[in-house]
């Protein structure tokens, strides 16, 4: 008997994943695993919870996919036979995503980097110079897989057609018959738009320069996945 189909699906932060998550929640209703809230620390992103390593061929059975922030290395042993699939977005965009998503930051567990960024004390260029991480992104999500051993990787630039593109290559007829229903994959924004404090320091068309020389490693992956996955 041929095993039901799974995917590993790596979402990489600040990349419309919300809005990837609902359209792919009509196709799989209550057959989505979500794993979110250990990103914030590497042993745990890419360390398999004790109910993926023992529950493994149940878990398969149950869902089709598991979704959410964490690197390809947390599953990559356990699920060496499932499809994996990500998301990607011009690298110096994300990063302005993300910093200001910081400068956003309401939620009541502390936070002191993003304290730093909505007291003012850092810049974008400040984040990115004293969180190095921050300029590998996908180096780290990624790590262990070359791009083009995904199953598929979708470009937020392009969503609606990447999306198109995966369920034709992958044959996934339930995202077909979805994304048929839809004319574009609608903006989600999963927090409250919160104000800016006086105190953020804007983006400026020269930390835009500096980023993009910050995140040039960042635009080559960026570049790869479009080779490997046109839309």
């Amino acid at each position: 008997m041929t095993p039901p189909r799974f995917s590993i699906f790596i979402h990489i932060p600040k990349t419309a994943g919300t809005a990837v998550a609902r359209i792919l929640e009509e196709a799989y209703p209550q057959r989505i695993f979500y794993d979110y809230g250990t990103e914030r620390n590497l042993r745990d992103a890419r360390t398999p919870p004790l109910a993926a390593v023992y529950n493994r061929d149940s878990l398969m059975r149950h869902y089709r996919m598991i979704y959410g922030h964490f690197h390809h290395l947390k599953y990559s042993e356990i699920y060496y036979n499932a499809e994996f699939l990500s998301m990607v977005r011009e690298p110096v965009s994300r990063a302005i995503s993300h910093y200001y998503h910081l400068a956003r930051y309401a939620d009541p567990t502390p936070h002191p980097i993003a304290e730093l960024v909505k007291s003012g004390e850092w810049n974008i260029i400040d984040l990115h110079r004293r969180n190095r991480s921050l300029t590998n992104v996908l180096g780290m999500y990624f790590e262990g897989r070359d791009v083009r051993d995904f199953s598929f990787i979708l470009t937020q630039e392009r969503l609606f057609d990447s999306l198109r593109a995966c369920a034709e290559k992958l044959r996934m007829q339930e995202l077909g018959e979805i994304i048929e229903r839809h004319s574009c994959v609608p903006e989600i924004n999963a927090r409250p738009d919160v104000p800016l404090l006086p105190t953020v320091q804007t983006v400026t068309d020269e930390h835009r320069s500096q980023l993009e020389d910050l995140l040039a490693g960042e635009t080559l992956i960026y570049r790869q996945v479009q080779e490997a996955f046109p839309c």
